[in-house]
This record gives structure tokens, sequence and C-alpha cells, in this order.
């Protein structure tokens, strides 16, 4: 067994950079009221962060496993907007090898969950068995029954009440609506990482927002989303008082901007196609 081999593999198959948006909802519920270590100890508040980051791991190891397993990943190309990592199609890591890999990352979330839920409330554990739900089912289940989006949703609003609870002990709509916010974001993302896969994934029985919108049609649903998601932005805004949330409101409200002048370039590309094709 190379070790060396194994961790380069673990490393890309969990694609860190993509747990960004993760990582990113549960820092901004646990200081949504302020300084989160004024309610929690160091200890428990890095283990929230440490089993969130785990849990989005899962996901992604689970996803190449799945997609590996069901044929899709091997007529998939690489681009700058697809998804998955193609570290099992490369060879780095084994199928076998991915699903111990994906096994062990998701039991060592539900023990960080498990001693949360003990420490800090029942309510955790009850988030933790949904939130364990849609991993193991996002990719085998939900992709193939048109609730892939919104699983990638819920996953943001749990990741959401779940960081505020912990820490705050109790639920609000503010939690609420900063998970909803980064669930939005990570829908769109989705949405946009589907388009170069959608014929594969029709193929291969999936149903998603990117087989079912016309071509022509893709940067308004995409720019719908970009308004969703920047409503979302103003509304917590004007409800958070606390300094700190801001510093991590602020980027993304950059983010969302650039995105929409992006939208406005895509749809200028897609049209451009979209008439050629019936010129044809």
């Amino acid at each position: 067994m190379n070790i060396k081999r194994l961790l380069i593999g673990y490393t890309r198959i969990t694609r860190p950079s993509t747990s960004i948006s993760t990582i990113l909802t549960s820092i901004t519920a646990t200081v949504a009221n302020g300084d989160p270590l004024n309610h929690v100890d160091i200890i428990t508040l890095s283990l929230l962060y440490i089993g969130v980051y785990l849990s989005h791991s899962a996901v992604n190891i689970f996803n190449d496993y799945f997609d590996y397993r069901s044929g899709l990943d091997l007529y998939t190309l690489k681009t700058s907007f697809s998804g998955g990592s193609k570290t099992i199609v490369n060879g780095i890591v084994s199928d076998r090898e991915a699903l111990y890999m994906g096994l062990v990352t998701i039991v060592l979330a539900g023990i960080i969950g498990l001693y949360l839920a003990s420490s800090r409330g029942f309510l955790v554990l009850v988030l933790m068995i949904i939130g364990a739900a849609i991993i193991l089912g996002y990719t085998s289940i939900f992709t193939k029954i048109g609730l892939g989006e919104i699983s990638v949703y819920l996953k943001g609003v749990l990741v959401s009440i779940g960081s505020y609870y912990v820490v705050y002990q109790t639920i609000d709509p503010i939690s609420y609506l900063i998970g909803s916010l980064f669930g939005s974001t990570s829908l769109t993302t989705l949405f946009i990482n589907s388009l170069p896969d959608s014929e594969i994934d029709k193929l291969f029985g999936r149903k998603n927002l990117a087989i079912s919108v016309r071509e022509d049609k893709i940067w308004l649903i995409y720019l719908i989303l970009l308004l969703i998601v920047s409503t979302h932005i103003l509304i917590i805004n004007l409800l958070i008082k606390e300094f700190i949330t801001y510093i991590f409101l602020v980027p993304w409200s950059i983010a969302i901007f650039i995105a929409i002048t992006n939208s406005l370039y895509l749809r200028k590309i897609l049209f451009i196609k979209y008439m050629y094709y019936e010129k044809i």
C-alpha cells in the first residue's frame, strides 16, 4: 500500500477548494450573533468546523465513487465547469479505496456529530441523520429523481441551522436565511457545473435543471438564481447587526456581482449559438 499515493488521491477526490462555501456557511452562522467563543469553547467550535468539512468531503468522495461505478465518469470530459475529480478514472485510487475513504470520512464526521449531540443537544443528532441521508443518497438516488438541486440547497440550510444551534442553543430565522443563501449559491454552482455533462447525464438517467431547461433559456435561469442569491445577501445585511458577519458577506457580495456580469456574457454566447442552430 502506497501511503503517499493514497494521501494524494484523498486530497484530489475530496476537492478541498469546493468546501469553501460549506465552511463559510458554518462560520457565518456561528458568528451571526457575535463572538461564538462567548457561548461555546474553542474545542467544540473547532470540532464543529472539522465535522462540517468532513461531511462535505464525504459528499465529493461518494459522488466520484457512484459516478465511476455507474460508468458515467468514463464518458464525461473534464472541463473548467464540470464536476468530479477523475481521481478513480485516472487510476490514482481504485474504486474500492475510494469507497473506504468515503466510509471512513463519514464515520469520522458521525463521531464528531455524536459528540456534539451529547454535549449541545438532541437536535444536532436529528440534523446529522438528515445530513447523512443526503450525503449517501445524493448521487445514487436524488440526482435520478430530480431532487439533486433541492438536496444541495437543503445541505446548506442544515449546515447553517446546525452550526447556529451548536453555538447558541436555539434556532433563529437568521440561521435559515444564512443557510438559504449558501444553499442557493451551491444550487447555482451545481446548475452551471451540470451544463457540460447534460447529455451524458440524460443518457445515464439523471434528472436535473440543466437537462430540463432549453439551451437558449440557460442564461435566464442562471440570472434568476443569481438574483435570488443577491436578494438573500441584501436581507441578511439588513437583519444582521454584528460587524464580524460582514467580513464573510462582503466578499460574497462582490463575487455575486462578478457572477451576474458573467451571466450577461453567457447570454450573448448562448444566444448566438442558439440562433446559429436555428438557421441550420
